[in-house]
This record gives structure tokens, sequence and C-alpha cells, in this order.
């Protein structure tokens, strides 16, 4: 009698661990399974949202090789064993070479990619204690979103400046600001962004030093000289010259005082004007 209990037992146990490398409809859900490491796999696109800290891994690798794996932390993945949120975790169990075989996870399940990289930003703005340069990267992000969305006929009001600012937790005037640099920001600002060298600000005041120095350095307007209409008065003032007008009436010709660009000269000019400078 007692065996058969124990069996019983043994049975609702194991139909109640649902193991995700058993699972064939792997549908979304809230409830945690446990995955083998092995069938868990990197998504570069979704990977590069997150800036991975080495530091940071090595801490984690640490005391996991101390306590073993943390099973309130659970990894987020797709229905297809793509890493959503957990990259740091996952690099750390890597780092120690089969310690760890299992780990528990829970799947999220999403009609587009789109849906997906919504989710996961929203995870990280949410989650993290955000730098200047996660914060870009994010704006860019929804930028791409939004790109897709007008592409696809799709409301973009949730892009809105106000809305991407409650996203990101920012300002309206750093969308503005964020809008600016990605468009302008240069290479070597770039990588001091990368770096976190300069902040968002710096940067910022960095391109507009560089255009203010940019405006300075050309000639003001009343300086320019346009060479076309130059070459074009010279020849007309030769013309007139060999017709016999004054200087004083060259300047008062219509066609000089209206603007050289206003009129083409005839063929007889041209052949006239030709045969004055060969």
């Amino acid at each position: 009698m007692k065996i058969n209990n124990i069996n019983n037992l043994k049975n609702s146990i194991k139909a109640k661990i649902k193991n995700i490398s058993d699972s064939k409809s792997k549908q979304t859900s809230n409830e945690i399974f446990t995955c083998p490491v092995a069938k868990l796999r990197f998504d570069d696109q979704y990977k590069k949202i997150y800036k991975q800290m080495p530091a940071k891994v090595t801490r984690i690798a640490e005391h996991m090789r101390l306590y073993g794996y943390d099973n309130s932390q659970p990894i987020i993945i797709s229905p297809d064993y793509r890493i959503l949120d957990g990259y740091s975790r996952y690099d750390a169990i890597k780092s120690l070479n089969g310690l760890i075989k299992e780990v528990p996870v829970i799947i999220k399940d999403f009609k587009t990619r789109d849906e997906y990289i919504k989710y996961i930003l929203h995870l990280q703005m949410d989650r993290r204690s955000s730098s200047d340069r996660d914060k870009y990267h994010s704006f860019l992000h929804y930028m791409e979103l939004r790109q897709h969305a007008k592409e696809s006929g799709v409301d973009i009001s949730e892009f809105s400046e106000e809305n991407l600012a409650n996203k990101l937790s920012v300002s309206k005037r750093q969308i503005s600001m964020l809008k600016e640099i990605s468009k302008k920001i240069t290479p070597e600002l770039m990588e001091k962004l990368e770096s976190e060298t300069y902040s968002l600000s710096q940067i910022y005041s960095m391109i507009k030093k560089s255009e203010r120095a940019a405006v300075s350095s050309e000639p003001s307007s009343s300086n320019r000289i346009n060479l076309e209409s130059v070459i074009i008065g010279v020849k007309l003032a030769i013309l007139l010259t060999s017709k016999g007008v004054s200087p004083h009436d060259i300047l008062n010709e219509p066609r000089i005082a209206s603007g050289t660009k206003t009129f083409e000269f005839t063929e007889e000019e041209i052949k006239t004007i030709n045969g004055l400078v060969s």
C-alpha cells in the first residue's frame, strides 16, 4: 500500500513538472519551466539592445559558483529558445563550463519581431538604471519601430515625443535633443558615447560647437562671389567695349543692372566675344 502511494505521488509530481525540452506546444505562459542550458541561444538583434558588462557577468558567475543558480530569476525566452531577458545570467552560466546544466525559464510569445523588441526595451528601461548610452540606443530602436509601423500603415501615436519621453524617462526636450544627435553624431563622438566618456548633453554641445565654428569660418554673403556671374559679366563688358560703349554706360547697361544671369548671349554676340578673346 505504501509503495503504491509513493508511486502515485511520484506520478503526480511528474505530471506537474513541465520541462520545456519535452513541451511540443511551447505556448506563452507565466509558468516557470526548466530548460537545458544547451537549448538556449542568442539572438544578435535582441542581444545588442543590452550592453553586456564583463564585471557584472563575472560577479554573477562567482555567485552561481558558490550558491548555484537563483531560481527566483528565470530567464525569459521565446518559444524557439531565443533569449529575451537574461543575457548576463546566460553569459555567466557559459563561463562556468557546464557547472549549471538547467535553468528556470518563462516563455513569452508575440506576433511580430517588433513586438518582441518593444517588450525587451520595456524590460530594459523598467529594470535598469539606464546610462546615456542605453537611452540613446533605446531611442534608435524606438525610431526603427516607428518607421516599421509607418511603413505598415499602423498608428504611430505611441511613438510621439511625449510617449517616447515617458518610455525613456526623459523630458520632451531631451527627445528633441536625441533626434538631432541621431542625425548629426560623428563616428568620433559615437565612440565617446559608447565608452560613456561623454554624456548626451556633452555630445550635443560638441555638435553645436562644431556647427558654430563651421558657420563662423564661412565668408559672409556680402563677400561671396558667384564665379559664373562674373564670367558672364566680363564677357558682356568685353562685347560692349568693342562697340565703343563707355565704362559708365556699361555699368548702366540693362542686362548688367538687372543681373547678368537673367539673359543669354545671341549667337552673333558669342562669335564676337570669342573673336576678341582668342
